[in-house]
C-alpha cells in the first residue's frame, strides 16, 4: 500500500513538472528568485539582528576577515580591504579633529573616481556623517541648489574641481559650508586642503560609537537625480536601502571571486552599485576616473574582469558580451525589476513571486494630457498585458518611499494616492512599461517622451530603434513637436551621422516605412553631437521648443516626402505651408 502510495505522489509530482514545464515554463525560475530573495530578506534580517545594520558594519568586518583581500583596483595599483580601511580612518581622525562636525551632519563629496572617493565616504561615514554625493558636472545653480537642500555643512572637492569652486565660493561662504580640496596646496581663498593633512593623520579606528545606527531607516547617503525634468532632486537613500540596493550583486549569482569593473560614477545608483557589491561579497573592484571606450574592453582583459555594472546606452557603445543581466530601478525607487532569465529586451519578470516582493501595477496612461486615466468613481485602471502602462510600486512597510531631502512637494508629486482604493499610495516610476503574456517587462518610454499624433501614441524607443538601422546613422534621438492647428505632436528626430558619412533620405524613408505612417518622424534635425545628461539620457526639452523652423534651428533640417519617397531639405516655403495648414500632414 505503501509502495502505491509512493507511486502515485511521484506520478503526480512528475505530472505537474510536466504542465508547469509546459504551460508556465518560467515557473521554475520566477520561484528560484522569489527563494534566493526570501533568503537575502532572512540574511538582512540576521545581520540587523547581529548589529551589522550598515554597509560600513560589513565592510570592517570584510577588513578584518580578509585584511590582504584586493578591494579597489585603479591606474594599476592595488588597494587592499586593510589599506582602504586604514586610509578612511585617516579621513575619519581628519575631521574628527578640524572638520568640525557632528554625527547626522551632511558632507557632499564633488570628485571624480578614485580610492580616495570610497576613502571618503567610508571615512566620514565612521563618523556617522551623511554624504551627499554630487554630479561633477553640474554647475553654478544647479550645484548650489543640491548643496542646499541636502542642508550640507562641508564640501569635499576633487583637486580637478578648482574652477567649479571658485564660482560658488561666495556660495558656499555666505551659508558657513566649510571647503575642502584633495590637495596638498591651494590659492583659493577660505579652502583647506586635505591630501597634508592625511599624509600626517593616525590610521587607529574612532570610537566605535560615532557610527552606530540608531535606526536602520536613518539616512547615510544622498543620491541626485539627473535632473532632466528641473532641478536634481536629493533621493534618500537609508541604511535599509542601502543594504539592499548593495546586495543586488549578490542577488544575481555574484560572489567574492568576482573583479567587477566599475567605470561609472559614484554619484550614480550604478555604480555605487557597483562598490557597494563587491563590499558585501569581499570581492574586487576595478574603477577609472572617467567611463572611456576606447579602453573599457582592454581594461577587462588586463584586469581579468568577471562581471561588469553599466548604465542606459554603455552596451550600444560596446560589443555585445555574452551575459546580460538588465536590473530596472530608479535611485529613489521603492522597488524594481532583475532579468534573472537573461531574456534579450527584456529588464525583468512580472510573475506572481515577484509581486508577492514588490507590489506593482501597471495603469492606463495618456500620453497627450500626461496623466494617469482614472474611471468615474476617480481609481486608476489597470491594463491588460501587452499594452504599454505607467508601472506604479505600491508603498508599504517594506517598501517605502522615503522621497527627496529638503523637498516636499517634489515629494509629494512622486506619489498617487486613492488609486485602487481608499488610502493606498504608490510611487510613480515616471515610466512606460508593457508585459507580455510571458510575463516579461519591456521599457517602452519615459513619460512626457512618448507623444500622440492622429490618435495613436508613439513610442520614442520604437522609432529610435527603427532609426538606428540606418548604416549611416550613428545616434538618433525621437521627439514630438507641436504643429499649429493640430492636436498632439508630430514626430521628429534629431541625428548624428557616423564619421564620413553623408546624409541619405531615400534610405531614411525607405527604413521607416516599416513603421505605421503615424510613427514615421516627419521632421528630422543633423547635428555634430548630441546632447545627453551624464547617465546618458538624450535631452528632448530644447529639441521640442526649438521644433523644424528653418530661421531658428542652426542645423540642417529635412521634412518627410511621401511624393519623392525621401527626406528633403527643408525650405521657408514649405514650413510656411506646414504652418498655414496648406500642406497636409
Amino acid at each position: 500500500m505503501f509502495q502505491v502510495c509512493l507511486t502515485g505522489a511521484a506520478t503526480a509530482l512528475a505530472v505537474l513538472y510536466t504542465v508547469l514545464w509546459i504551460f508556465y515554463p518560467y515557473f521554475w525560475k520566477d520561484a528560484s528568485f522569489w527563494m534566493r530573495t526570501k533568503s537575502f530578506q532572512r540574511r538582512m534580517g540576521a545581520l540587523v539582528c547581529k548589529g551589522t545594520n550598515s554597509v560600513l558594519c560589513i565592510f570592517k568586518e570584510q577588513a578584518q576577515k580578509f585584511p590582504s583581500r584586493a578591494f579597489i583596483i585603479y591606474e594599476d595599483r592595488v588597494y587592499a580591504y586593510q589599506d582602504v580601511d586604514k586610509r578612511s580612518s585617516k579621513v575619519a581622525n581628519v575631521f574628527l579633529k578640524e572638520g568640525g562636525l557632528k554625527k547626522g551632519d551632511v558632507v557632499a563629496l564633488l570628485m571624480n573616481n578614485g580610492p580616495d572617493y570610497i576613502c571618503l565616504w567610508l571615512g566620514l561615514s565612521k563618523l556617522g556623517i551623511t554624504v551627499s554625493m554630487l554630479n561633477v558636472n553640474i554647475r553654478a545653480k544647479s550645484l548650489k541648489h543640491c548643496l542646499k537642500i541636502c542642508n550640507a555643512k562641508a564640501l569635499v572637492a576633487g583637486a580637478d574641481m578648482s574652477e567649479t569652486l571658485k564660482e560658488i565660493l561666495p556660495f558656499l561662504k555666505e551659508n558657513g559650508i566649510r571647503t575642502w580640496t584633495l590637495q596638498k596646496d591651494c590659492n583659493i581663498s577660505d579652502v583647506h586642503t586635505l591630501l597634508d593633512k592625511l599624509d600626517g593623520a593616525s590610521d587607529a579606528p574612532v570610537p566605535a560609537h560615532l557610527s552606530t545606527v540608531s535606526s536602520i531607516m536613518d539616512s547615510t547617503l544622498y543620491l541626485f537625480t539627473s535632473g532632466t525634468t528641473g532641478l536634481p532632486k536629493a533621493a534618500i537613500i537609508c541604511h535599509r536601502r542601502a543594504l539592499i540596493i548593495m546586495h543586488l550583486l549578490f542577488q544575481v549569482g555574484a560572489t567574492k571571486d568576482e573583479v567587477v569593473y566599475v567605470p561609472l560614477p559614484r554619484f550614480h545608483l550604478t555604480g555605487l552599485i557597483g562598490v557597494g557589491g563587491c563590499i558585501v561579497m569581499g570581492a574586487a573592484c576595478v574603477v577609472r576616473k572617467k567611463f572611456s571606450v576606447s579602453q573599457f574592453w582592454d581594461d577587462c582583459r588586463k584586469y581579468d574582469v568577471s562581471m561588469i555594472t553599466y548604465i542606459g546606452e554603455v552596451c550600444r557603445y560596446l560589443c555585445s558580451p555574452p551575459k546580460i543581466t538588465e536590473i530596472y530601478r530608479a535611485t529613489e525607487a521603492n522597488g524594481g525589476f532583475v532579468n534573472y532569465t537573461h531574456t534579450i529586451g527584456a529588464i525583468g519578470r512580472a510573475s506572481f513571486f515577484n509581486k508577492l516582493v514588490c507590489p506593482f501595477e501597471f495603469f492606463k496612461y495618456d500620453v497627450v494630457k500626461d496623466e494617469v486615466v482614472r474611471d468615474e468613481n476617480g481609481r486608476c485602471i489597470k491594463l491588460k498585458k501587452v499594452e504599454a502602462g505607467l508601472l506604479v510600486i505600491q508603498v508599504t512597510k517594506l517598501n517605502p518611499f522615503l522621497g527627496y531631502a529638503g523637498d516636499l512637494e517634489q515629494t509629494e508629486k512622486k506619489l498617487m494616492r486613492n488609486c485602487l482604493e481608499e488610502g493606498d499610495v504608490y510611487f510613480n516610476s515616471g515610466d512606460l512599461l508593457r508585459v507580455n503574456k510571458e510575463n516579461f517587462v519591456y521599457f517602452c518610454d519615459r513619460v512626457g517622451d512618448a507623444f500622440r499624433w492622429k490618435g495613436e501614441n508613439v513610442s520614442t524607443t520604437e522609432v529610435t530603434e527603427i532609426l538606428g538601422q540606418v548604416d549611416f546613422i550613428q545616434e538618433a534621438n525621437v521627439f514630438g513637436v507641436a504643429v499649429p492647428g493640430f492636436e498632439g505632436r508630430i514626430g521628429m528626430a534629431a541625428l548624428v551621422l557616423k564619421q564620413q558619412q553623408a546624409f541619405d533620405g531615400k534610405k531614411v524613408y525607405d527604413t521607416v516605412v516599416d513603421l505605421p505612417a503615424y510613427a514615421r518622424p516627419f521632421f528630422l534635425r543633423i547635428q555634430e553631437t548630441m546632447d545627453i545628461t551624464e547617465t546618458f539620457k538624450h535631452k528632448k526639452v530644447h529639441l521640442r521648443n526649438e521644433g523644424f523652423n528653418p530661421d531658428t534651428v542652426s542645423d540642417p533640417l529635412y521634412v518627410l516626402d511621401n511624393y519623392s519617397k525621401s527626406y528633403e531639405p527643408m525650405t521657408k516655403g514649405i514650413y510656411e505651408e506646414i504652418i498655414s495648414g496648406k500642406l497636409k500632414l
